[in-house]
């Protein structure tokens, strides 16, 4: 890491180029590449952290009452992977859970991320069939090499990708600006030994496949929001990721969400995230300490420490670059002998001096009814550890779609796409300006971005909201 980073520093210098290189980070934030090349640790996940940055900005140009007002469900399918996140009233979840390789296969460092879980099912899952007899989509994937049959690099099993092509929503215009031909009787022939084995047409296991892989991540997003004590029927959902546009109008539909969200940067969410993101790090101090101690204080040792690592953090910065900082406290803390710790938001120093051992608690409390639906009435406390957030607003940040095309001017057409139980349809395909032009499309129809695919489903609207970004709802017209 310090090899690569310091390569590519001096790679960048004689470019000419002349700004600071930041380095996105585990936390969700940029660190200086000196510093991540020092610590690599936190560079685990630092691109799917970046996703529920663009979310917060997202939502804080869409929704009412911004992101500080809702709870949002940021999703990123690429390839390979659905990643999922959540962000509580403008408030990014994070975890100790972080691991290096397969989650409970791999290693837990204990370093603190943001908190995405990944589950195999992208555009790139495998559909296969099971010793039983049942159709099966993921864990294994095609990848980029060779990828999914329909790109023609040697792939041989079929993918959501190939499945999707089969049922019309695909074409090759939005692949690589088109220069990707993608082969439709390759996607085909790959799915006849599936469609044979289970006595269906190749439309029909197509079509199937794409429901099992919704089921999976469905499944997926309602483990992590029930166990959060969050409905998801009152989840915003942003959708990102270059695949998400097949499958986020069936996913929205399971889950009964109230809004969903698709931003035009959808296929580079991450990257949108990083151009937005603050300089950020975290410090903590091990400790431990009960609400019922005798001399309890929240301005402690602990605090102290933390608050001088800030302090030194904020020191190593470039400060030509930076419009102001800020710091924010949380503590680490739990019922008496309970096996798990929650993190506590405190807020900034002067709402953590006004703290009594009180309030402290009652935080706590609230935070565990929150979570685990019941709170211990008249319980102290153990703290574990205090924290603080250090976070430096970086001086300038691009225009809101400044870095995303519009789409080309290209005329509506139409074809054939297959929809579940009404079969073949003759489907609308529009190009983004298209879509402007007429500011809402009813489903069925596929819309065509440079970087994406949007399936609007019969029953469905899209929506082109002020931002340029889309609504899609489960409603008509």
């Amino acid at each position: 890491m310090q090899r690569f980073f310091g390569d590519l520093e001096s790679d960048l210098e004689e470019a000419g180029f002349a700004g600071t290189l930041l380095i996105s980070t585990s936390y969700g934030g940029g660190w200086h590449a000196d510093r991540i090349a020092e610590q690599p640790v936190y560079s685990i996940g630092s691109g799917p952290s970046m996703a529920p940055l663009a979310a917060i900005d997202v939502a804080d140009h869409n929704l009412p009452g911004g992101a500080a007002e809702n709870i949002l469900l940021v999703t990123d399918m690429g390839g390979t992977t659905f990643d999922l996140a959540v962000v509580v009233r403008g408030e990014v979840a994070r975890t100790t859970d972080t691991w290096l390789g397969g989650k409970w296969i791999g290693d837990i460092t204990g370093a603190r991320s943001v908190d995405i879980e990944s589950i195999g099912a992208g555009g790139g899952s495998i559909i296969w069939v099971d010793g039983g007899g049942l159709m099966r989509v993921g864990p294994q994937s095609a990848g980029s090499e060779p990828g999914p049959v329909c790109y023609g690099r040697g792939g041989v099993e079929p993918t959501i990708t190939d499945a999707a092509l089969v049922l019309g929503y695909l074409d090759s215009s939005n692949f690589l600006g088109g220069r990707l031909g993608l082969d439709l009787e390759g996607a085909r022939r790959s799915l006849e030994g599936v469609a044979e084995r289970l006595g269906m047409t190749v439309e029909q296991a197509a079509s199937a496949a794409l429901h099992i892989s919704v089921d999976n991540i469905v499944t997926a997003i309602r483990e992590k929001t029930v166990a959060k004590g969050i409905d998801a029927r009152e989840l915003a959902v942003v959708a990102g990721g270059g695949a998400s546009g097949l499958t986020i109008g069936l996913i929205a539909r399971e889950l009964g969400a109230g809004s969903v969200i698709l931003p035009k940067a959808a296929g580079a969410m991450s990257a949108y995230g990083a151009l937005y993101s603050d300089i950020v790090s975290e410090f903590d101090a091990v400790t431990f300490m009960t609400t019922d101690s005798e001399g309890f204080a929240v301005d402690n040792e602990g605090i102290r420490r933390v608050s001088a690592a800030a302090e030194e953090f904020f020191g190593t910065l470039d400060h030509g670059t930076i419009a102001g900082t800020s710091t924010d406290f949380y503590m680490q803390a739990r019922y008496p002998m309970q096996a798990w710790e929650l993190t506590i938001p405190l807020g900034d120093r002067q709402t953590l001096d006004g703290l009594s051992a009180r309030d402290v608690e009652e935080r706590f409390h609230l935070e565990h009814e929150r979570v685990f639906g019941v709170r211990e009435v008249g319980k102290h406390i153990e703290i574990v550890a205090w924290g603080a957030r250090a976070r430096a607003q970086l001086a300038a940040s691009p225009e809101k779609g400044s870095f995303v095309s519009s789409g080309s001017a290209g005329s509506a057409t139409s074809r054939p796409g297959y929809f579940g139980d009404t079969g073949w349809q003759e489907t609308p395909v529009l190009d983004a300006v298209g879509v402007v032009r007429r500011g809402r499309v009813q489903g069925p129809a596929i819309i065509r971005e440079d970087i994406t695919t949007i399936v609007i489903h019969p029953g469905q609207l899209l929506e082109v909201l002020p931002s340029g970004d889309y609504r899609l709802s489960n409603r008509t017209a």
